[in-house]
């Protein structure tokens, strides 16, 4: 059985500028700098989601992505959670 990934967004103002770090559900991320914990404004999605919305790489590109979801896809789709 394969587990679900996950993509958590950080912001370009995070001191990893920036990535996108696609993981197993539940696990964490060692963000350079942050001292091993997500941003506080870090957005989580299911892969599903992030690949609707057009992959975006960070949570600045995610805000435009959902600005520009047609209402179907954004009424489908939550908007990632807050770490």
């Amino acid at each position: 059985m394969s587990q679900e990934l996950t993509v958590q967004l950080h912001s370009r103002e995070c001191a990893c500028r920036g990535a996108l770090w696609m993981l197993p559900q539940g696990a964490g991320v060692n963000c350079a700098g942050a001292g091993g914990e997500p941003p506080s404004d870090a957005v989580v999605l299911s892969a599903e989601h992030w690949r609707a919305l057009g992959k975006p790489r960070t949570i600045e590109g995610h805000q435009v992505a959902v600005r520009r979801a047609s209402p179907q896809l954004r009424s489908s789709l939550t908007q990632g959670q807050r770490v």
